[in-house]
């Protein structure tokens, strides 16, 4: 069983999965923007932090908790701005221009691109599986901030390519986004993280971490580890 973040590792295992039986995994689709755009549109972090928000407009995406979280920075006198992207029904949400703005759906291939416009990518998820914008953000050289409820969380922590929060904790993205806005040098820094991890999540890779899985299946050989977050 190839389990897709350690969230799922550790479903199978308490399902009763023999752990011998169970590889970590990833997810590797492909994208055509590769790290052309990196750097190209970066700004100085200390004027103002630019968000970004990419998903469905959903309950479980938790974008209502974002919205309150860059109201209240504003509200405060903090330099904020956060523009959200994805399909559903944008009057339902409080958003506050010019501090927070629908701005529509995505052409299909642009994300990345877009994404590499802004600081950080925010996915504040009750729950989400992997979070495969996250790639195309790590793709570009943008930081990642994600609920501890999401997938790709287990990469953020590992690879120092972002912060993740507690979903529970009321004020975890709060404290999350002012340790940016304390610490802007960190959001270069990560950047680096976020390319080192990128080349972890090309297809390739997963493709001969396979390949390695298959050969100690069938000859015994040494059982491989995975890369791209460590498991309990």
């Amino acid at each position: 069983i190839f389990a897709i973040s350690s969230t799922s590792v550790a479903q199978y295992k308490r399902a009763g999965i023999p752990e011998c039986k169970i590889f970590p995994f990833a997810y590797f689709p492909y994208f055509r923007f590769k790290t052309d755009f990196y750097c190209n549109t970066k700004h100085d972090v200390n004027n103002i932090l630019k968000l970004i928000f990419i998903g469905a407009l959903i309950p479980r995406k938790g974008l209502a908790n974002l919205l309150r979280t860059v109201k209240k920075f504003n509200e405060k006198g903090w330099g904020v701005t956060l523009d959200c992207f994805g399909p559903g029904d944008s009057s339902i949400y409080a958003f506050s221009e010019p501090s927070s703005t629908y701005r529509g759906v995505l052409q299909f291939g642009s994300a990345a691109q877009t994404i590499s416009r802004y600081d950080l990518l925010i996915l504040p998820s009750v729950f989400d599986g992997w979070g495969v914008v996250c790639n195309e953000a790590v793709l570009v050289g943008v930081p990642v901030v994600c609920s501890s409820d999401v997938g790709f969380s287990g990469v953020v922590s590992k690879w120092g390519c972002g912060l993740t929060y507690e979903q529970h904790d009321p004020g975890g993205l709060e404290d999350a986004l002012s340790f940016f806005l304390a610490n802007p040098d960190r959001v270069y820094q990560m950047r680096e993280n976020a390319l080192s991890v990128a080349a972890g999540l090309e297809p390739s890779v997963g493709a001969q971490y396979v390949a390695a899985v298959i050969r100690h299946i069938i000859d015994g050989s040494e059982r491989p580890s995975a890369i791209w977050y460590d498991c309990e």
